[in-house]
C-alpha cells in the first residue's frame, strides 16, 4: 500500500478511495494428504526455483515484436505518462 501511494504522489494521480487492501490465504503449514502420501512412497519433494529468468533483448527489439497498430494502442494509453515521465521528447 505504502508503495503505491509513493507512486501515486509521484505520478500526481489520485487514488480511488474504493481500494481496500486484500487479505491472502495463511500459508498452509500442514502437509497436504497427497503430499504425505507422496511421502510415505519415498518421492521426496524437489527444491526448485521460483526465480524468473530475465528476458535479454536489445535495445528496440520491441520493433520486431509489435505492429505499428500496437504502438498506435500504447501511445493513445501511455504516451501522456511517457513524455511526462521523460521518455520522449
Amino acid at each position: 500500500e505504502a508503495a503505491l501511494r509513493q507512486m501515486a504522489a509521484f505520478l500526481k494521480v489520485r487514488l480511488n478511495r474504493a481500494l481496500r487492501p486484500i487479505q491472502l490465504p495463511a500459508a498452509q503449514t500442514r502437509p497436504t494428504y497427497y503430499e504425505r502420501v507422496k511421502w510415505k512412497l519415498g518421492i521426496r519433494p524437489q527444491k526448485l526455483s521460483s526465480a524468473v529468468q530475465p528476458r535479454r533483448g536489445k535495445s528496440g527489439d520491441w520493433r520486431s515484436h509489435f505492429s505499428e497498430r500496437d504502438l498506435d494502442f500504447f501511445m493513445s494509453e501511455a504516451g501522456d505518462a511517457m513524455r511526462h515521465l521523460g521518455y520522449m521528447e
